[in-house]
């Protein structure tokens, strides 16, 4: 529903929402975890099987048996241990309580609220931030997450995944792990997935696909039905 009203509204392309596929598939070939490593086209996606109307197969993350863990230690002992120690340096989230249907506008987020409350803690701006990883169960959601926090402007985040490379080495890195549409999302729950990768960055353990120079990384999840969301801003 959210995908097909935000096609009416802002006159956005299948082709636009599908590139945001495109982007993260071709950041999964550096990921040696990730299940689906080979290129695809927005001819691909446009012509994969349809889940549910607007949405195809390639646009949707697929459910997987999965886990991953970190240590959350004394910073002494992270130097100690030759690890560069991550700081939390900011934080927000923002809920809507109420139900899809009595909610005035359905592509109204609370993303904003989050992510302002999160960059405010921080004290720095969406420019200072090196790494994005953003929630992508659906395409749709990476579109709203990009608006949501300031990268784009509201009905234009399509554009922006059809005019800017996702790449580890572009001026905003995007789900440079090929984020959970080509990881998997692991019971049903992606922030894991987004967490470990934004940690393993900040480590400079990301091999193949490490952001050069990353010192700053906002990682957003959202959920319920788009009405929840969570931000972090982690730094070294």
């Amino acid at each position: 529903m959210v995908a097909l009203r935000y096609s009416h509204v802002y006159n956005a392309t299948d082709e636009g929402r599908a590139m945001i596929a495109v982007r993260e598939r071709a950041n999964a070939r550096y990921n040696k975890d990730a299940l689906f490593r080979e290129p695809i086209s927005v001819a691909d996606v446009l012509g994969s099987p349809m889940v549910s109307y607007p949405l195809r197969l390639l646009e949707v993350v697929m459910p997987v048996d999965g886990m991953s863990a970190f240590l959350v230690v004394d910073e002494g002992l992270a130097w100690k241990s030759r690890i560069t120690p991550i700081s939390v340096l900011g934080y927000g989230e923002a809920h809507d309580p109420s139900p899809l249907f009595d909610r005035d506008d359905i592509l109204n987020t609370v993303i904003p609220i989050s992510a302002g409350k999160a960059l405010s803690e921080a004290s720095i701006g969406l420019n200072d931030i090196d790494l994005f990883m953003l929630y992508d169960a659906y395409t749709i959601m990476v579109v709203l997450e990009i608006e949501g926090i300031g990268l784009a402007e509201k009905g234009l985040g399509w554009r922006f995944a059809e005019e800017h490379d996702f790449s580890p080495s572009s001026t905003y890195p995007i789900n440079v792990n090929g984020g959970s549409l080509n990881t998997g999302q692991p019971a049903y729950m992606s922030g894991g997935v987004i967490l470990t990768e934004a940690l393993t960055q900040l480590s400079g353990m990301a091999g193949e696909r490490q952001v050069k120079g990353v010192s700053k990384a906002l990682v957003n999840a959202i959920g319920g039905i788009l009405n929840h969301s969570t931000t972090l801003i982690l730094g070294v």
